[in-house]
């Protein structure tokens, strides 16, 4: 007898969608989801090199990956990339938004203010610690998933206990 989710997490045919997948979440997302069986349009606002690289090591793993520009400001940038990954891969199952905010002229660190910001974070959270993209990454592909096939309607807080 067989126990748990038998079907497999993702569909074999079409794609999931990641917003922001040239960044820390995205590729650590858009990773895990390919590992665990589905293939990935790798979106990217303006860094193209880290989503082309993300998904160059999702083609190691045997999926199918595009890595293509979408500005999600812009509806017809949106319309554009929808048109092409379904062109591509005939159908989206997931679509993901990791995306966030980049800082061209310094790392966010640098910035005044940000440190403190994060330790005060840190000294919050009762891990005492900030979380690494891949365990916010797990969350999302477990949601997306088809283990989470009856899970509606909830709001998943993956913030080390803050919320508690």
């Amino acid at each position: 007898m067989a126990y748990g989710v038998a079907s497999p997490d993702f569909p074999s045919d079409g794609c999931a969608i990641v917003f922001g997948a040239s960044g820390g979440l995205g590729q650590a997302t858009a990773g895990l989801m390919a590992e665990r069986g589905s293939n990935v349009v790798a979106t990217y606002h303006s860094r193209a090199k880290p989503a082309e690289d993300v998904v160059a090591d999702i083609r190691k793993l045997g999926r199918k990956a595009a890595a293509m520009p979408c500005d999600v400001t812009d509806r017809a940038s949106i319309a554009k990339l929808v048109s092409a990954a379904l062109a591509e891969f005939g159908r989206i199952h997931t679509v993901v938004s990791a995306g966030g905010l980049v800082f061209e002229t310094m790392p966010m660190l640098d910035f005044p203010g940000t440190k403190k910001i994060l330790d005060l974070a840190v000294e919050a959270t009762p891990l005492h610690r900030l979380a690494q993209c891949e365990e916010v990454a797990e969350a999302i592909a477990f949601l997306a998933s088809a283990k989470a096939s009856y899970i509606s309607g909830q709001h998943l807080m993956v913030d080390g206990g803050l919320s508690a």
